[in-house]
């Protein structure tokens, strides 16, 4: 995880909440982890735009259940069970 930290760093355009959240993405899976590390090498021009569109498309981020892509996109700053109670999943 600290090589994928490290990596995202260095995305240009890169922001805490960025960095946050695919660590977060990348923690739920080697595939996820090992996934985002080798995209962020062999395209080191790609943005944050870039590898979100790729963790999104090209990946599994879609496949997660409603709070936790919502607590993703967010930059993991609200917990999956505000998320719910946002929505009135939870009453």
């Amino acid at each position: 995880m600290d090589e994928l930290r490290q990596l995202l760093s260095t995305v240009p355009g890169s922001y805490d909440d960025f960095v946050v959240a695919m660590t977060g993405f990348a923690s739920k899976s080697e595939k996820r982890l090992n996934g985002l590390i080798k995209y962020i090498s062999n395209h080191p021009q790609s943005n944050t735009s870039d590898v979100i569109e790729y963790a999104t498309f090209e990946m599994d981020l879609m496949a997660d259940n409603v709070a936790n892509t919502a607590s993703i996109s967010a930059g993991g700053a609200i917990p999956p069970e505000q998320c719910e109670l946002e929505r009135g999943l939870i009453v």
